[in-house]
């Protein structure tokens, strides 16, 4: 596994006190291999008949109902890079690197995990609990590459109408935190020691470490430091935190839209991939560059939540606004709107019963993006 094998996601939620109308925005920029489709899916609620669910690589118990998703799905993947739900939770997950070995064993993908979020969390907080819980139950694991091998751990930044937190995991170890002004993810561990909550598992798995102390940085204890370093996630995740700054009680879908399309903080929509400066840089706005760039943003999504209904505070009827691209490259794709995750045009969704396809289809928006 080499270094520009990494993929270089990006994942960011502005809450009320940061943002221009008082609504909470989640953003996802999702890299993959360049040519992997990477589909918007809408998956209607459903009462579930099966007591398992089949997952990417392991079964695990179903729940009795499932309600209505949009999904930010790889082609061959059961999971999905970014989701909502009928309720107003937004999850988008990160890979991240530690010094310690990546699990091997297929379980639970980071994917999965997110996905099974959205099934059974009514609210940010719920969600968590979800992943928490399955993590704890079935682990992670598993090659989560479509042509080449690639392992790694999760974090995961999950949002609803009201509030955020960022959730970070270490096989079956975790933290979370809650979320205040604005909170971003990309490929590298972020949570220090201002952790809320953490797994009971941590703290013995510290101590065979060397660490005695009962509160201690979790993003140094796992942190390596090649991938984290060569992937850029810490600069990505600098940039932007600092455009997100910049704007701080303005922030709207196109501030978001802007951050999405970047390739430098200097000059955000300058890019020439003939450049020899450009090469091995890992940007917001991804190119597939051959064997050092080997990722490409092959999809975007950005979800407008509604304002919570303070007398029903897990409402499914509130219309949330998600703009998807459903095309690799955000720098040259139009946001297209989704008003609640129920209306996804039949002109996005027209290869929806050939989702899974791999190889290239006339009937596929995502495809025809490509050619």
């Amino acid at each position: 596994r080499g270094v520009g094998e990494m993929f270089s996601c990006d994942t960011f939620v502005v809450t009320p006190e940061y943002s221009e109308d008082g609504r909470i925005l989640v953003a996802k920029n999702s890299d993959r291999e360049p040519n992997e489709a990477n589909n918007v899916v809408f998956i209607p609620a459903k009462k579930q008949k099966s007591p398992t669910v089949q997952c990417t690589y392991i079964r695990v118990p179903q729940v009795e109902a499932t309600p209505d998703l949009l999904l930010l799905q790889p082609s061959w993947i059961w999971g999905a890079e970014y989701g909502s739900n009928s309720y107003g939770v937004c999850i988008g997950n990160e890979a991240v690197f530690s010094k310690f070995p990546a699990p091997r064993t297929p379980a639970l993908l980071g994917m999965d995990l997110l996905r099974l979020g959205l099934e059974r969390g009514k609210t940010a907080a719920e969600a968590r609990d979800v992943i928490i819980s399955l993590l704890e139950q079935h682990g992670q694991g598993g090659n989560c590459g479509l042509s080449r091998e690639i392992y790694y751990n999760n974090s995961f930044l999950i949002a609803d109408r009201r509030e955020a937190f960022i959730l970070e995991t270490y096989e079956k170890i975790w933290v979370w935190k809650r979320v205040k002004g604005i909170g971003v993810i990309s490929n590298c561990y972020s949570i220090e020691d201002e952790w809320d909550e953490a797994s009971p598992s941590l703290f013995p798995f510290a101590q065979a470490k060397g660490i005695k102390a009962q509160r201690f940085s979790f993003a140094k204890l796992f942190s390596d430091f090649t991938y984290t370093t060569f992937g850029s996630g810490k600069a990505r995740k600098c940039a932007i935190t600092t455009m997100l700054e910049e704007h701080k009680g303005g922030i709207n879908v196109e501030h978001c839209m802007k951050i999405l399309r970047m390739h430098h903080k200097a000059n955000i929509l300058d890019f020439d991939p003939s450049k020899v400066s450009e090469i091995g840089k890992q940007s917001v706005c991804m190119h597939y560059g051959g064997h050092i760039r080997r990722a490409q943003t092959t999809g975007s999504c950005i979800s407008h939540l509604a304002l919570p209904d303070d007398k029903n505070l897990i409402e499914d009827s509130i219309l949330d606004t998600h703009w998807v691209t459903n095309t690799s490259a955000p720098c040259i794709s139009v946001f297209k709107p989704v008003v609640g995750v129920d209306s996804l045009p039949a002109e996005l969704n027209r290869d929806r019963d050939n989702t899974s396809n791999q190889f290239f289809s006339p009937s596929s928006f995502w495809w025809m993006g490509e050619e």
